[in-house]
């Protein structure tokens, strides 16, 4: 293997010495990308040095040189960001090390700044964006809710798609070895002011089995259901992904709309067999907004406003004959409104009000060859309706700036909540700038953990909503082809809804776990130089308090990890090598040693007549072979030990682009 590597590495840079004559393809500089207006963390877009939050940003060249796959494997280079998967959802995230129990509801995604989450999980799902869709992915780390609300927990992604300025015409192939296959396409056009876009994509894989270990005795159920854990000798992933997007813009008005569907397997509600490990399951969606943005009414006045809806329905088998399954739905309508008032040079002001109501929703077991409900799994359920009122206020005065503001949330179930947040920067130069930011946040129930009424699993209305509040220092510097990000930090967690089922004969529940705190320091470093390399280099450093409800949390999360890449252009010709490292975590049973995965990457770009180009790339991933193992931490029983997120063998990937 590593013959064949160094020797495309070799024909590469031999070849790319000859094909001088071509045009070559290069990144944005550093100062431009820079200079990209970030529109995560305010309301208003500006500069990444000028916001009051700590924020990374994988943005179009990065995509594009390191070929990542999925919106997922993008964000797990960012510092601080891990992906993991649970019996249930595939591609969950955890920031700063806060585990999801089950769903990702603890970080808000946005794509276009449109929030999207069920109303009845309150999850949200990564693989509704294709990565060929993606210009830029904008990640805050640290709460958040007084912006956004709740769900921006421990941080929000926001998904930015393609805007052309000019007319284009994109397509993309792909295949590859064990089972890869997808395709592309995108189209964008200008009309005078008038914006059009839309895009559509399907992709699938199969990915290699894998071995699932530490499974001791057979346990009985609450429904009488016998379960061998170690039935599932091989687990074998297998997804399906379509998506559509139609995004159109005129002046300050913008309209998006996202159309997926997702169908993968999972190991099985309780990773067996017979609790339907290997089956499919299937999300699908609905999301539409539009966006009224900085809308003028004098110079010193601002509006921006935003209608949704976002729709979301799930089914899938929970027996192995595949004769019951669990289809459940939810719709979500929200809105917001804002006004940033311009006082002078030195104040602003901003006020604003938003509204979330969840209605619509259903989850319910049915008995599929008759199609007649076996179970209705909610129990005195009410619509959950959120009424907000926010305020910011900055402040600039020489190289000293400050923001201060709070959210007031009114909620029909849990009474009302209050939280702050407050930035003071010290604005060294035009290129550095230290930030010290407080901030809070909360998480209302969502209507699974509050109404649930299943044979496996029973809600909790008395439980209490999830708040947070982190204490943070950063600096950020930009010399003439660095730029370094470093981040401390300090949190408090509070009332964290945790799943437990200690006894498999009785139904599991959820219940609030007290306080507790973790810390640590992220570290982000970019090189742009296209005469020379390009690269970053990420390391997350994590740690919690001694006490057992932090033990419970970070001890399945890794306390170091390493993200890091390397890409040069030679001619029309790029080759990438970028690898993800962490090191031991604890398991149920055994600790899980560090690990590694290395992926390379070659590429070469060509013009063709009348505008057209063409890029061939080979993508190797996993060269190593990792296994990428995470503890199996949702279910807290000591049967299997861990998961796989990335591994899955060695993928040989070929793709090529088209833009004209």
């Amino acid at each position: 293997m590593r013959f064949i590597l160094w020797t495309m590495i070799l024909l590469v840079c031999y070849t790319a010495s000859a094909e001088e004559q071509h045009k070559e393809v290069k990144n944005m500089t550093l100062e431009e990308l820079m200079q990209v207006q970030i529109r995560v963390s305010t309301s208003s877009p500006s500069e990444r040095i000028d916001k009051p939050s700590v924020v990374s940003i994988i943005d179009r060249d990065l995509i594009k040189n390191y070929h990542f796959e999925s919106v997922a494997e993008a964000i797990r280079i960012v510092a601080g960001v891990e992906i993991y998967q649970t019996n249930l959802d595939r591609n969950v995230e955890a920031f700063r090390g806060i585990l999801q129990n089950f769903y990702s509801n603890k970080v808000l995604m946005m794509i276009n700044n449109i929030p999207t989450w069920n109303t009845l999980y309150g999850n949200h799902t990564l693989d509704r964006v294709d990565i060929n869709d993606v210009e830029r992915i904008e990640i805050l780390k640290g709460p958040a809710s007084v912006l956004y609300g709740t769900n921006a927990y421990s941080g929000v992604i926001n998904i930015i798609t393609n805007s052309d300025e000019e007319d284009k015409l994109r397509g993309n192939v792909k295949l590859g070895y064990p089972g890869i296959n997808s395709a592309h396409v995108s189209y964008s056009a200008t009309f005078g002011d008038f914006k059009l876009a839309f895009s559509g994509s399907h992709s699938s894989e199969y990915r290699n089995p894998y071995l699932m270990n530490f499974a001791p005795e057979s346990v009985q159920d609450i429904t009488g259901g016998i379960y061998t854990f170690d039935s599932v000798a091989y687990f074998q992933e297998k997804f399906n992904t379509s998506t559509a997007n139609i995004s159109m813009s005129i002046d300050e008005h913008s309209f998006f709309a996202n159309i997926f569907q997702n169908e993968f397997t999972y190991p099985g509600m309780n990773i067996s067999y017979p609790s339907s490990a290997n089956s499919r399951f299937r999300d699908r969606g609905i999301l539409a907004g539009y966006n009224l943005q900085s809308l003028s009414l004098n110079e010193y006045l601002k509006l921006n406003g935003q209608l949704y809806i976002d729709h979301f329905v799930r089914d899938h088998p929970d027996n192995y004959p595949k004769t019951r399954a669990i289809t459940l739905h939810g719709t979500k309508l929200g809105g917001k409104a804002d006004a940033r008032l311009k006082l002078n040079n030195y104040f602003n002001l901003e006020l604003g009000a938003d509204f979330i109501s969840g209605l619509n929703y259903d989850h319910k077991t049915v008995f599929i060859p008759s199609d007649t409900t076996v179970f209705l799994n909610m129990k005195n359920e009410k619509d959950i309706t959120e009424y907000s009122v926010f305020g910011q206020a900055d402040v600039k005065y020489g190289i000293f700036s400050m923001l201060i503001g709070s959210r007031y949330t009114i909620n029909d179930v849990f009474n009302s909540n209050l939280s702050s947040r407050a930035t003071a920067g010290f604005k060294l130069s035009e290129n550095h700038v230290i930030k010290l930011i407080y901030a809070e946040a909360f998480r209302t129930p969502n209507m699974l953990e509050l109404y649930i009424n299943h044979p496996t699993v029973v809600g909790n209305p008395n439980l209490d909503p999830e708040t947070s509040n982190s204490y943070e220092f950063t600096f950020l510097s930009v010399l003439e082809k660095f730029m370094f990000q470093g981040t401390a930090y300090y949190s408090n967690y509070r009332d964290i809804i945790l799943r437990e089922r200690p006894d498999m004969t009785k139904p599991a529940n959820y219940k609030n776990v007290g306080k507790f705190t973790g810390y640590g320091a992220e570290l982000e470093v970019r090189y742009v130089n296209s005469e020379i390399l390009n690269g970053y280099l990420n390391y997350n450093y994590l740690a919690g308090e001694k006490t057992p409800e932090a033990f419970n949390n970070y001890r399945f999360v890794p306390k170091h990890t390493i993200s890091v890449g390397l890409d040069k252009a030679l001619g029309d010709f790029r080759v990438a090598a970028n690898s993800y490292i962490y090191t031991k975590t604890h398991g149920l049973q055994e600790d899980i040693k560090a690990q590694y995965t290395v992926n390379v990457h070659l590429s070469y770009h060509h013009y063709l007549k009348n505008g057209l180009g063409i890029t061939h790339s080979i993508s190797i991933t996993n060269i190593n072979n990792s296994n990428m193992l995470i503890p199996e931490y949702i279910r807290r029983l000591k049967n299997v030990n861990e998961l796989q997120t990335t591994g899955f063998g060695t993928r040989f990937i070929y793709s090529v682009n088209l833009e004209l």
